[in-house]
């Protein structure tokens, strides 16, 4: 939704998740040296629900998770747990461009 990207966004959904996922790898190459035993997965999620190409890999993860746990709804409560992130940043976003109606001094 931001100026900046709207020509992209609307061109293709999804593609300024990606664009955004690209960047966050670029930043973990500064930690590559502390992050030898993990695998770094960025996940990025446009504001009107698009997510980046790290789908398969939340898909992936919600069916081993439901593997452990042996609850067919993993994969769900794990969508629905980042669509609740995006929502309250949403919110957190919304509120700060509101202007304060306080009473003069």
């Amino acid at each position: 939704m931001a100026a900046s990207h709207v020509n992209r966004a609307a061109t293709d959904a999804g593609i300024v998740a990606d664009m955004a996922a690209a960047r966050n790898e670029e930043r973990i190459l500064i930690y590559r040296s502390s992050l030898l035993h993990y695998i770094f997965q960025p996940i990025a999620v446009e504001n009107l629900g698009a997510f980046s190409t790290t789908l398969n890999f939340i898909s992936e993860l919600g069916r081993q998770i439901h593997i452990q746990s042996a609850d067919v709804r993993e994969g769900s409560f794990l969508f629905q747990c980042i669509s609740v992130v995006v929502q309250r940043f949403n919110s957190v976003l919304l509120h700060d461009t509101l202007i304060a109606n306080l009473p003069d001094p």
